[in-house]
């Protein structure tokens, strides 16, 4: 090539990817993005038309189109909607192709060995290949621009998928231990969730009868079948209810059709995917979830559903006990669940959210902030599974056995295993650690603090851990002081902030009745005071009770 057109073409690369660096400086969401590199693209080859496709994410093969960009009086349609997956792996950095009667140039959009996409360019001239290096190089850094943000964007889809579905377990568990609504009540508000939150187009809860334990009666419903008045009945023989039933078993079928067991309902459209979860407590068969879809369902659909089923299966054993006259010791443990989900689980799901939200804003900052906001998610997504598995765990049938030897006991759940060996004054920094971000300072003074009973300790730590939430989430504070001392008959720990109180928040909300509760069944006090001329403290106080820490 004549150095006279090297050097323009090397210019024009190089204008070109200063204009989109400059563009990509701003915090863009995907589609921005992508219409950045596109626009880039037709300009670095004065092309007629480009057109980015996103390899889908049902696992099946092809990709969709998705954006494309047009210059000049090119009259041409968008190129094809889908290209098979094994000819687009074959497709080299810049491949001169016919594609659906095109001649096109198709340049993967590659990410770590991981095909994203494509780009696909028609020309307003023939292209002599192969490309110069300065343009080559060029389309090289416009296809990693798009196959990051690709990337970023199914992990930032898929993110949500798993904060949804956990958020789901977290509300179901709650509304069943909440108590005072009726047996089928508590089931339909379930269903109904499964059927909003999860968007399964059709759910049945059937419970086994009980004067023919060989019959499930379908009498709750979400969704289409919802519309359905009346009660069905299906023996533990039939369809793929019937089988995981039998079985107890989850049965998972993505193409109905094909499965022998399949019945089809009396309906004009019937679902090609289906999962059954049986409800069971510990042996013993209560009914089954069922959802229906156009599916395919994967594992962390059958994940959440089993998840589920077990706090329905619960939510009905809890109702056999009732009908037992053991009303007032299932309503004291639906109580103190509840209370361990929403000081647990669902204070990390906020953290979650509130870190899931500003992700993007710290990638377009920087690897190394995007990296630490990713590990602070991943850290909090940790704990609340770990949490949900413990609850779980608490919540099986066979743990049941010991009841009458827990009821009166503070649960230990995942998180406060520290306390054992460091205290309160190892446990609770490192808890503030994770759950308030860096943008507030936190100081903590346990100089005049001496270790107490664990029980104490662990009512203090699951205290402060609402208090410290409901800072994060509604003070605006940029300041957080905590304070642990002790006195010759007490022992007291207090938070204060700089912010403006407790938001939304109530004395008499549920996570301060949380909090107040705990400490009055261990004989403390909570107290509440607004600071002036700005600020809140919360102050726990119990009696002492020290202990000596293993060496």
């Amino acid at each position: 090539m004549p150095p006279q057109k090297a050097n323009a073409l090397g210019r024009r690369s190089d204008a070109v990817l200063a204009n989109l660096a400059t563009s990509l400086a701003d915090e863009l969401g995907l589609h921005e993005t992508l219409n950045c590199v596109v626009r880039c693209a037709a300009e670095l080859l004065d092309a007629r038309q480009v057109t980015i496709g996103v390899c889908r994410g049902d696992n099946k093969p092809g990709w969709t189109d998705v954006l494309q960009v047009e210059s000049g009086d090119s009259g041409h349609a968008a190129i094809g909607a889908e290209l098979l997956l094994d000819e687009l792996s074959r497709l080299s950095l810049s491949h001169r192709c016919q594609l659906f009667g095109q001649s096109v140039l198709a340049l993967p959009i590659v990410v770590a060995e991981l095909q994203l996409g494509v780009l696909a360019i028609v020309p307003a001239a023939d292209i002599v290949e192969p490309l110069e290096p300065e343009i080559r190089r060029a389309l090289q850094v416009i296809c990693l621009h798009a196959g990051l943000a690709i990337r970023n964007a199914m992990r930032m889809a898929r993110e949500r998928r798993r904060l949804a579905r956990l958020q789901l377990v977290a509300n179901v568990g709650q509304l069943i231990n909440r108590g005072g609504n009726p047996l089928m009540l508590t089931l339909q508000l379930a269903a109904d969730a499964i059927h909003e939150v999860l968007e399964y187009p059709n759910v049945d809860i059937p419970l086994v009868d009980a004067d023919d334990p060989t019959v499930l009666v379908i009498a709750v419903r979400g969704g289409g079948y919802k519309r359905i008045h009346r009660e069905d009945r299906i023996r533990l023989d039939q369809g793929i209810m019937g089988a995981a039933a039998r079985t107890r078993t989850t049965i998972l079928a993505n193409d109905v059709q094909r499965d022998p067991r399949y019945i089809p309902p009396p309906v004009p459209h019937p679902s090609r995917a289906e999962v059954a979860v049986p409800l069971l407590a510990g042996d013993q068969l209560l009914g089954v979830l069922n959802v229906e879809g156009d599916g395919p369902f994967d594992e962390l659909d059958q994940l959440t559903l089993e998840a589920i089923g077990r706090h329905l299966a619960l939510a009905i054993e809890n109702a056999r006990l009732v009908s037992e006259q053991q009303t007032n010791a299932i309503q004291e443990e639906r109580q103190r669940l509840a209370f361990e989900l929403h000081d647990s689980v669902t204070q990390a799901l906020s953290g979650i959210s509130l870190l899931a939200q500003a992700l993007p804003s710290a990638w377009q900052k920087g690897q190394a902030e995007g990296l630490r906001a990713s590990a602070r998610v991943a850290e909090l997504a940790q704990l609340s599974v770990a949490e949900m598995r413990t609850l779980l765990h608490e919540l099986s049938a066979a743990e049941r056995q010991n009841h009458s030897t827990r009821s009166r006991r503070a649960i230990a759940p995942v998180g406060l295993d520290r306390l054992k060996d460091g205290g309160l004054g190892a446990a609770l920094p490192k808890l503030l650690g994770v759950l308030v971000p860096p943008q507030i300072r936190v100081e903590c003074d346990f100089t005049s603090y001496i270790p107490q009973s664990l029980e104490h300790e662990q009512a203090l730590y699951r205290v402060f851990q609402e208090a410290a939430s409901n800072l994060v989430r509604h003070s605006g504070a940029t300041q957080m002081l905590m304070v642990a001392k002790v006195e010759p008959l007490l022992v007291k720990v207090s938070m204060r902030d700089n912010g403006r109180g407790m938001g939304s928040d109530k004395p008499d909300g549920y996570g301060f009745r949380s909090m107040r509760q705990r400490l009055e069944r261990l004989g403390g006090a909570l107290s509440l005071r607004v600071l002036q001329p700005h600020g809140f403290e919360v102050q726990a106080t119990l009696k002492r009770h020290d202990r000596a820490l293993p060496l």
